[in-house]
């Protein structure tokens, strides 16, 4: 398709207001919003590529998802080792074997699913320090990626191209209405959710099937549509206390504000496409995935190592995102965008094999207990030692409810009269071998019941996550 340098011009919009959100610069509080700029620039961009391809007859799934894999892979799978040796030589135990678990899930495209599951929610403090966090959103758009070109397809060959437009519009409005109901009823959840971010994907459908048939609004009109859209997304970027119930309408208006600038940009030229293409931006719009990709380890290493955030520190640290990111530019991504290889041959190299690999080095991680021994012989003595005394059930009966018939989870004398119970989130948990030294010497039978995140108040419930409620 025709080069447009509007779009890597609102690519550097999304990607500078991501790295300014998560280097700790206050100027645009809600700047997570340019991750539902690129997902509804990548929903434009690839139905314009299918629909041209549809059109002249020559579109192979095979070949496009062998191309999307070179555009997209071999970046991340240098990420994926890069960060695995930065874990390797700082990160302790546990956070080991939960870096080289989270690995697995981006490798296997699925860590949206992951983060949900092990997280209290995005930009929280228990999130900080995982290097592979903002891989949530790749994975999202691969998923993306696995039902758009089917759906595509089987509308250019069943449905008249009259009617495609209003399809598309219904499922963009049904899918916005999902979203937004479903991030209204799972706050903190939704954000990763996959269905969730469905109706960004297709606004960027919907701005490829209003180009084809385009009106021409005049230069005028057409710049003060492009005004209006770029103030929205500033709008948006610049609100506080956002992020609970994203994407909710917020969200909606960033994307059809994207949307817009997309349509406009391909007819008549317009301030905001002017604007776009200034060369800077198209620069830093340019290397925006690899900027993307990199910028998070950098900062999650410095939380990670309690750097605290001066001036100094963070001109440091943008300035190794800057240079990592030209380098994973010129050395990566371009030198592998053009290859092309077979289908086969190219998932197994850039999928099937990762994902068997970090499947492989999150069991051999989970069986060495994090591989103390990277940090001296003295850790590796005391996490045996520990570990030689730990209740093999203790774990298991982290969030586990019972009235008391199941023996597992009773420390103590068990056959003793006197019964009691230890309640409360995963400290209570932690006290199991103390508790028990404790009970057996009163003749005391002790029924455990902590949970995670505990407030140990009945009905009243801290958030519903995974098997914790």
């Amino acid at each position: 398709m025709k080069y447009r340098a509007d779009i890597d011009g609102l690519r550097a919009i999304a990607v500078l207001l991501v790295l300014l959100f998560h280097g700790g610069i206050t100027w645009f509080p809600s700047g997570f919003i340019g991750v539902d700029i690129f997902f509804v620039i990548s929903g434009y961009l690839i139905s314009t590529i299918i629909f041209q391809s549809l059109k002249l007859g020559n579109f192979k799934f095979s070949e496009f998802y062998a191309r999307r894999l070179w555009r997209l892979q071999p970046a991340i799978v240098v990420l994926l080792f890069a960060t695995f040796v930065i874990a390797t030589v700082l990160y302790l135990p546990l956070d080991f074997i939960d870096f080289v678990k989270s690995a697995k899930y981006t490798a296997l495209i699925t860590s949206n699913q992951f983060f949900e599951r092990t997280t209290t929610g995005y930009a929280v403090p228990d999130t900080a320090q995982l290097l592979l966090l903002h891989t949530w959103s790749l994975s999202i758009e691969w998923q993306w990626y696995l039902l758009m070109p089917p759906c595509l397809w089987l509308m250019h060959r069943y449905i008249p191209s009259s009617i495609t437009k209003i399809i598309v519009l219904v499922l963009t409005v049904s899918a916005l209405i999902v979203g937004v109901w479903l991030t209204k009823n799972y706050p903190g959840k939704g954000y990763y959710f996959f269905s969730v971010r469905i109706f960004e994907f297709l606004l960027g459908v919907c701005a490829t099937t209003a180009i084809a048939g385009q009106v021409n609004l005049g230069r005028y009109t057409s710049s003060l549509l492009g005004g209006l859209s770029v103030a929205a997304i500033l709008y948006c970027a610049k609100l506080s206390n956002i992020l609970l119930s994203y994407p909710d309408y917020h969200a909606v208006l960033v994307c059809t504000a994207t949307a817009a600038l997309l349509y406009l940009g391909g007819g008549r030229q317009n301030w905001a496409t002017q604007l776009l293409s200034l060369k800077p931006l198209v620069f830093i719009g340019t290397i925006s995935y690899s900027l993307y990709l990199w910028h998070w380890p950098v900062f999650a290493v410095g939380h990670y190592m309690d750097v605290q955030p001066t001036v100094s520190s963070m001109c440091i640290s943008f300035a190794i995102v800057f240079l990592l990111s030209l380098l994973s530019y010129y050395a990566v991504e371009k030198r592998f965008r053009k290859v092309r290889l077979s289908f086969k041959k190219t998932a197994l190299m850039l999928f099937v094999l990762p994902a068997v690999l970090f499947s492989g080095l999150f069991t051999i991680a989970l069986k060495l207990d994090g591989m103390p021994i990277r940090f001296g012989s003295e850790l590796a003595k005391i996490t045996r030692a520990l570990k030689s005394e730990e209740a093999p059930e203790r774990q298991s009966c982290l969030g586990f409810n019972s009235n008391g018939a199941d023996k597992k989870c009773i420390v103590g004398d068990t056959t003793a009269q006197t019964n009691s119970i230890l309640i409360g989130d995963s400290f209570s948990n932690q006290y199991w071998g103390f508790v028990d030294i404790l009970a057996k010497n009163a003749d005391i039978s002790v029924l455990t019941q902590g949970t995670s995140s505990c407030l140990a108040l009945p009905e009243i419930y801290l958030f519903d996550w995974w098997n914790f409620k």
